[in-house]
């Protein structure tokens, strides 16, 4: 076994299904461009790419491919509604309504700050804050359940 980038991958050839494409390629050149879901389900492939993928390394080089391509994302919030659509001139203006995990309404919604595609939102009503990632609709609560 060899390590790369805190994946572990095996060079025989009789432990793979794929002899032509190692572990390293599929890691640093084929995962990185994919899109943010597919990122996600790619992690239940294996504990070997749960690691890999969940590691810091990993997430900054996909964070710089996604930041690259036109295939960055725009987020609209109105009153009663939110919708992702894509930027880029030669793609059609496809709007997706979301629906949002913390069950209230955008407009008692404030966001306070995002970094790399992640909203650190507070609920107005309950002054909760939360970490929401839009694209794959999910969010942590990061409140102190004490006060």
């Amino acid at each position: 076994m060899k390590k790369l980038k805190g994946c572990l991958y095996s060079t025989s050839e009789s432990n793979t299904n794929l002899p032509d494409l190692g572990s390293d390629l599929i890691m640093s050149e084929i995962l990185p461009r994919l899109p943010a879901k597919c990122v996600g389900r790619a992690k239940k492939v294996c504990k070997e790419w749960l690691s890999c993928i969940s590691s810091k390394e990993f997430v900054m080089m996909h964070c710089r491919h996604m930041c690259k391509g036109s295939r960055q994302k725009i987020l609209s919030i109105g009153q009663e509604s939110c919708f992702i659509s894509s930027t880029g001139v030669d793609l059609v203006d496809e709007k997706t309504m979301i629906t949002l995990p913390f069950h209230v309404r955008p407009s008692d919604m404030w966001i306070l700050s995002s970094l790399n595609g992640l909203l650190c939102v507070c609920l107005r009503n309950t002054f909760e804050m939360l970490i929401w990632n839009p694209l794959i609709r999910s969010c942590i609560n990061i409140s102190d359940s004490k006060s």
